[in-house]
């Protein structure tokens, strides 16, 4: 079991590199699951994001852009979802992939509830997408990380760390 992070600044590319990691550990024939949080754009401008379930393909509308104001309102069948996923994944395959982890989730809400009841140590490798803002309260849940990585490290990098 490990614990290994994605640290980067937002909208720095986490969730591109966690997708390319994603389709290149599949490649290699491991189990991966997990989910991730796309955005979404519309003629160029970030609308909302979605919620793409590794182990099927589907994606869901997940957060949507505030009509007024900063930030995001999410749905709680969104969570519910991802939830499902994080436990499956977290039951039946070799990688769990979260995307993403951040203020929310430093407050103790957003996908930490789900984190929360899987308990540690898990049985499996998980690979957490997280905000660099949030470093800090994750690391005081699961201690510190076996390995780290930002998205300037190039996504086959996670290859070479299950390779060794």
């Amino acid at each position: 079991m490990s614990i290994i992070a994605l640290i980067g600044k937002k909208n720095e590319g986490k969730t591109t590199w966690m997708e390319n990691a994603f389709l290149a550990l599949k490649g290699q024939g491991r189990r991966v699951g997990g989910v991730l949080q796309p955005a979404i754009f519309v003629n160029g401008l970030k609308m909302h994001y979605a919620l793409h379930i590794l182990s099927t393909g589907e994606q869901v509308p997940f957060a949507f852009k505030r009509k007024e104001g900063d930030g995001y309102d999410f749905g709680d069948e969104g969570w519910a979802l991802a939830e499902s996923e994080i436990f499956r994944s977290a039951s039946q395959d070799e990688i769990l992939m979260i995307d993403e982890l951040g203020r929310l989730e430093a407050q103790g809400r957003g996908h930490f509830p789900a984190i929360q009841k899987i308990g540690l140590p898990v049985r499996i490798h998980v690979i957490l997408s997280c905000r660099d803002s949030a470093v800090e309260a994750m690391e005081r849940y699961f201690g510190s990380f076996d390995a780290c990585f930002t998205p300037k490290d190039h996504f086959s990098s996670i290859l070479d760390y299950f390779n060794a």
